[in-house]
């Protein structure tokens, strides 16, 4: 949950170094050099060359802007985080004791859920995955996220970031800071000014009068399960058989198993009245979604429910992942997710389901592409919501048999 809390003190930035990275000129970023030329020491904005020149000189504050810009590819946004926390976390350990620098990432109309707000940039809810991963496991360096809602303008975006600076700057103390204690490290900033913070909140389960209810398992209708010969796929088109869905597929990209695994699955389902059909598909490749989707709507029942349970992982520490790797964890995980949105539109869905992970909220050392990957579909889930769209994003812990941590132990 995000909660609102009070405004902020003051800095004095007289004294600091500032660097703003925007690989294209936008507004908000021209807004913050003009600021910070006035405030600090000295001020650059730069476009390219940027590890080199963050591991060459001391900056106080790093401001990246490049998930602000439409048609900035959302892995090489992750990838110039990444490549640029580490160089800052190097620099930090050769110099020791002293300020720790402040790397700040912002994002606009990338998170939502608060105060009636929607998200207007899913692709980039990744950067807040990153970043809490960043915090784990990069401790020279502090990570303050700001998201700044949809359709503020570039002068009033820059005046809060800076605030936002501010109070980072003023209120963190360094031993703290070090211990890994800090003030809030990511703000969301209303249209109206207010800021959001995230909290961990009780929440029970929706069941009073007008709370959403859990979507209706329907037996006329299709579900479409991907990972679906998964041991997640499976538990889960067994739970939908046990509440009356009649009409299953599974996407796979191997398709049935053929050493006979999971065949005790398929037998309970059929036992149950199913009709189920498997079909081999790479969720990753967008135009074999389309085709399998096509296949279901002409052999099966009109198509009302998607669950997105594929996924692979490809752990490593930050300074050792590259976008190779986050490429093969987004494609089954982020750009499916895309597929399956973008070809479902024209269906009457009453449940569209993704699989996330609760690495994406609380951050997860040695899995910074995972959790990124895994807060786009939480962010994706919130934009079909503000479209009108059934959308949601169920951030799983392990599981106790099946799934890829157990894969992954084994």
């Amino acid at each position: 949950a995000f909660n609102n809390v009070s405004q902020i003190s003051s800095f004095n930035f007289a004294a600091l170094r500032s660097l703003i990275i925007s690989s294209k000129h936008n507004n908000i970023g021209a807004a913050l050099n003009c600021s910070l030329a006035a405030q600090t020491m000295s001020c650059e904005l730069k476009t390219h060359d940027l590890t080199e020149l963050v591991a060459s000189k001391y900056w106080d504050i790093i401001l990246h802007l490049d998930a602000l810009h439409a048609g900035v590819s959302s892995l090489d946004v992750l990838e110039s985080i990444r490549s640029i926390a580490v160089a800052l976390d190097d620099r930090g350990s050769a110099l020791g004791s002293g300020r720790l620098p402040l790397l700040c990432v912002v994002t606009q109309g990338a998170q939502g859920g608060w105060d009636g707000a929607v998200v207007s940039s899913p692709e980039h809810g990744g950067v807040w995955g990153l970043m809490r991963c960043i915090r784990l496991e990069l401790r020279n360096v502090r990570a303050l996220s700001i998201d700044v809602a949809s359709g503020v303008g570039a002068e009033a975006a820059a005046r809060w970031v800076l605030e936002e600076v501010q109070r980072c700057l003023s209120d963190v103390d360094e031993a703290e800071s070090r211990r890994g204690v800090s003030t809030d490290l990511e703000v969301v900033v209303a249209s109206s000014g207010q800021r959001f913070v995230p909290r961990l909140v009780q929440s029970a389960m929706a069941s009073s009068a007008g709370a959403a209810s859990p979507p209706v398992v329907r037996a006329v209708g299709t579900y479409v399960v991907t990972g679906g010969t998964g041991g997640l796929g499976l538990v889960t088109a067994k739970w939908l058989v046990e509440r009356g869905a009649r009409h299953i597929v599974l996407l796979s990209r191997s398709g049935r198993r053929s050493d006979g695994g999971g065949e005790d699955d398929w037998e309970y389902l059929c036992r149950c009245g199913a009709e189920v059909l498997c079909l081999r598909c790479d969720v990753s490749d967008e135009a074999a979604v389309a085709l399998a989707l096509k296949r279901v709507r002409e052999c099966m029942p009109p198509v009302t429910g998607v669950v997105h349970a594929a996924g692979v992982l490809d752990d490593g520490a930050l300074r050792n992942l590259t976008r190779a790797r986050f490429e093969r964890v987004f494609g089954p995980k982020v750009d499916a997710a895309w597929y399956l949105h973008k070809h479902t539109l024209g269906d009457d869905l009453t449940m569209f389901v993704l699989y996330s992970s609760i690495a994406s909220v609380l951050g997860s050392a040695g899995q910074g592409n995972y959790c990124a990957a895994n807060s786009c579909l939480d962010a994706l889930a919130l934009y079909r919501r503000g479209l009108n769209l059934c959308g949601s994003s169920i951030q799983w812990g392990p599981w106790a048999d099946v799934g890829m941590a157990v894969e992954v132990n084994h």
